[in-house]
């Protein structure tokens, strides 16, 4: 079986729903009891549409744009309804279905639709792994901390006061795209020298609190963090490996 098609319809998801939707966007689509909440919600599955017809390149297919942007409209506007607060339940689960979708489609429509026969695209799995790290990863990582009881410690006056804004964030998708490199290039022992050199510098923070709570929010973030880049990475390399 030929998963270029998948693959296409897997990086325009991600391209459009990470990439191109903003924050402003977000905010809109909850306000659905106002024309700028579905006009956000139409704007956003029409961008989700093309964007998949534009990847899959068959001008002549119109089922998946199809498709893509009546699902994309009932799951948005169902999570909408639904939970009017993003969390890490309502992110994971949105993505699930998208997920199961988007499967779906390509289960439906590989057999009937004449795709080249090419390998899959190692540069669009490259690409697509490398957006879950960045943008992806840090909203299941921040929405895990709003729903857990270490919020308090991330909101403190203190440690905003004492660090860059938005350095955490930064930090972790620099180190989860490090992580990916080094997998995708074959040198899995560099993550274990960037978990050194990551302890080796917070150490000194620790050490300076003498707070329990402060060591175990770092290591639970950098252990999801990393577990996120490992994942993505071996199973980038698993989709490369079957195309």
């Amino acid at each position: 079986m030929d998963y270029t098609l998948l693959v296409k319809l897997l990086c325009a998801h991600v391209v459009a729903d990470f990439v191109l939707q903003n924050k402003k966007i977000c905010a809109h689509k909850l306000q659905l009891n106002t024309w700028k909440g579905w006009c956000a919600q139409i704007a956003h599955a029409l961008i989700q549409a093309a964007t998949a017809y534009v990847f899959v390149w068959d001008w002549t297919n119109w089922i998946v744009p199809m498709v893509i942007f009546v699902s994309h409209l009932v799951i948005d506007v169902t999570k909408s309804y639904i939970g009017k607060g993003e969390n890490v339940w309502h992110f994971v689960f949105d993505q699930l279905v998208h997920f199961v979708v988007i499967v779906g489609l390509f289960c439906g429509m590989e057999p009937i639709i004449e795709l080249p026969h090419v390998s899959v695209s190692h540069l669009m799995l490259v690409a697509m792994a490398y957006i879950i790290v960045t943008v992806p990863a840090s909203l299941f990582i921040s929405m895990f901390y709003q729903q857990s009881e270490m919020k308090d410690q991330t909101d403190g006056a203190d440690s905003k006061a004492q660090s860059l804004p938005r350095g955490g964030e930064y930090i972790g998708i620099l180190e989860r795209v490090l992580i990916l490199t080094f997998i995708l290039v074959g040198y899995p022992e560099g993550i274990g020298f960037l978990l050194a050199a990551k302890s080796i510098f917070r150490f000194g923070d620790l050490q300076k609190s003498g707070e329990l709570k402060l060591t175990e929010y770092v290591l639970i973030g950098t252990f999801i963090s990393f577990a996120i880049a490992i994942i993505v990475g071996y199973g980038t390399l698993k989709l490369m490996k079957m195309g």
